[in-house]
């Protein structure tokens, strides 16, 4: 992926999550992974907002930053909401606030609605989402106030300049994709693509879009 991709990615990322230099962003997701390194890196340097590095995800420390009014912004995976949502009670947990916390988000897997419900339910925060790849960057947003309550797993809106299509799984030809309401393989055409892999293989590809 190259440098011009990854400015148009957390470019977009900023305008999307909606990102401002008052916010401060709480990382427990790790940088070298394409979904820290666009959420925790380049969306905040674009935006001009602060970053507080938890390292290692643990529930004590994670609900302490939010409780203590020091974050904004979370982007974060299932698993941690979930720790966050059953871990702790009767212990620290119970004082945990959402304090400043305006927006937090979900990637990296499915958000299973019990987790969202939970969240929300203990801190008042509903969970946005957000689907991509390694190969493609985040595809698309999935706004909190738009998903609930009748769609709670909407994976949301592709990014601006984000195309996708949903192609025969069997025979999977971007040209023809399938008509609405079909379900099929998500292909995945983006202006912050790869370039390629590393050892050339191309077979997930097929004429700019990726197959996911």
């Amino acid at each position: 992926r190259s440098g011009a991709s990854l400015d148009a990615v957390g470019a977009a990322c900023v305008a999307a999550v909606d990102v401002s230099p008052r916010d401060r962003i709480l990382l427990a997701v790790p940088l070298h992974h394409s979904y820290g390194l666009e959420h925790g890196l380049l969306m905040p340097i674009l935006a001009g907002a602060t970053v507080e590095l938890l390292g290692p995800f643990d529930t004590r420390s994670f609900g302490a930053a939010m409780s203590e009014g020091r974050v904004t912004v979370v982007p974060g995976v299932p698993l941690m909401y979930e720790a966050m949502t059953t871990v702790g009670l009767g212990d620290h947990g119970e004082a945990w606030s959402a304090g400043s916390l305006r927006r937090a988000y979900s990637a990296g897997g499915v958000l299973p609605d019990a987790v969202a419900a939970g969240f929300r339910r203990r801190f008042g925060v509903r969970l946005g989402q957000v689907f991509g790849a390694t190969e493609v960057g985040s595809v698309t947003w999935s706004e909190p106030d738009e998903r609930y309550e009748e769609t709670p797993a909407d994976a949301g809106r592709a990014l601006p300049g984000v195309e996708l299509r949903v192609l025969c799984r069997e025979s999977p030809d971007a040209v023809k994709p399938l008509p609405p309401g079909r379900e099929g393989q998500v292909a995945v055409r983006s202006p912050w693509a790869m370039s390629g892999y590393v050892d050339g293989d191309a077979a997930a590809m097929r004429d700019g879009f990726f197959l996911t």
